[in-house]
């Protein structure tokens, strides 16, 4: 079996995914234009055109000496381009519709009460213990289930902190806020960097507000995958004590 073009498809739909998040330019008109072109050199280089600005261009590649050059642009060659280029279009496509989405369902949201499960570790900051949650339920209004939000709860020295864990579903309520994008000139692009990870939001908590519902909410595989990779990584710790293996 010819894997050439199963390899051709994943390289095409990761190229597509990378440019939506990376490149806010439409990619359409740039992979239109290429199809074109591509459309052009398999009719000069077969011989099959009927159009007259295509034989006039093969014209000039012949007063250019390239007669010489042998061309291997076979049917199969010309479909598997045009396969590969309207995948990184359509992926594109998709991820720049998401961004969309999410950024409009999120529109003027102040303050969101939200039922969600824990899908991070703890990161810390100076202020806030930070935690990425998957929505469930919220009470605005709006149909913000499976999308990701980052909790900042604040810290507080007044009162002993209990570490929420993988897979908690947790009941909270907070001030929503969205992320700032570059401050300055190659500055750091913050909003870009959660888009990256598919968090359009935060929401920052007083930690008295947050309450866990319920442990272990996640599908038995995800909570057996994330066991093993903590598993591997306190292996690897007492092997190089030394080194921040996370």
């Amino acid at each position: 079996m010819n894997k050439r073009p199963i390899v051709i498809i994943t390289i095409s739909y990761i190229l597509g995914i990378l440019w939506g998040l990376y490149l806010s330019i439409n990619i359409v008109p740039f992979i239109f234009i290429i199809l074109v072109m591509n459309y052009v050199l398999y009719n000069i280089f077969n011989n099959n055109s009927k159009i007259i600005i295509i034989k006039y261009i093969k014209c000039i590649i012949k007063n250019l000496n390239y007669t010489n050059f042998k061309y291997s642009y076979d049917f199969k060659t010309f479909k598997l381009i045009n396969i590969g280029l309207c995948v990184i279009a359509i992926s594109s496509i998709i991820v720049q519709y998401k961004e969309y989405r999410y950024i409009n369902i999120y529109k003027d949201v102040q303050n969101i009460k939200f039922v969600g499960i824990v899908v991070s570790e703890k990161s810390e900051s100076e202020y806030y213990y930070n935690y990425i949650i998957k929505l469930k339920k919220t009470d605005n209004g709006k149909n913000l289930k499976n999308t990701k939000l980052l909790v900042k709860v604040k810290k507080n020295n007044n009162c002993i902190y209990k570490k929420l864990k993988y897979g908690d579903m947790i009941v909270g309520n907070g001030t929503f806020e969205k992320a700032s994008g570059r401050r300055n000139f190659k500055g750091f692009d913050y909003f870009n960097y959660l888009k990256t990870k598919n968090i359009y939001g935060i929401c920052k908590v007083e930690y008295s507000n947050i309450t866990v519902k319920k442990e272990n909410s996640l599908l038995w595989l995800d909570m057996y995958i994330y066991n093993i990779k903590n598993k591997l990584i306190d292996n690897l710790t007492e092997l190089i004590p030394n080194n921040d293996i996370r």
